[in-house]
């Protein structure tokens, strides 16, 4: 009876180890299991950070090319409000603009001289005034000549 008391306690023991064994195994998956969900947990919050980048960058993107945009559109806008602006230039017909400060009669005669001589440099009787004025002509940014002088007077030929 002793011996099966000892028996029956050695197979107690062994059958305990086995179960050591097992709760080993199982608590190294369930690690595994816990490394693989925090792996995927920080893949899945890259994945969303990379995508809040990218959302960040087309956003930046979108800014500037509206900010580019609107200034685009407030240059011409401004360039517009100029050539429009009451004074600004007066259309004397004949590819001749007057500015501001200028009668049509002036800006003809300088046009007429202007194209008769080709020269940069005139003299030009202005009939307004009756006084003969100095006007220094070279290109305009609308593909035409622009002549400045005299007493703070300009003339603008296209034709």
């Amino acid at each position: 009876m002793l011996c099966a008391g000892l028996l029956a306690a050695g197979c107690g023991s062994s059958s305990d180890d086995g179960g050591e064994t097992a709760d080993q195994a199982q608590q190294e998956i369930q690690e595994q299991k816990d490394v693989a969900k925090e792996q995927a947990k920080k893949r899945a919050q890259q994945e969303i950070q990379e995508q809040k980048d990218v959302a960040a960058a087309q956003k930046a993107k979108a800014k500037q090319k509206a900010k580019d945009t609107k200034a685009e559109i407030q240059e011409q806008a401004d360039v517009a409000a100029a050539q429009n602006a009451p004074g600004a230039k007066t259309d004397c017909g004949g590819g001749v603009q007057a500015g501001p400060n200028t009668s049509c009669s002036f800006a003809e005669n300088v046009a007429s001289k202007f194209k008769s001589t080709g020269q940069s440099s005139l003299s030009v009787y202005s009939p307004t005034t009756g006084e003969t004025y100095t006007m220094n002509c070279g290109p305009w940014k609308d593909a035409g000549t622009v002549c400045k002088g005299g007493n703070n007077a300009s003339v603008y030929i296209t034709g």
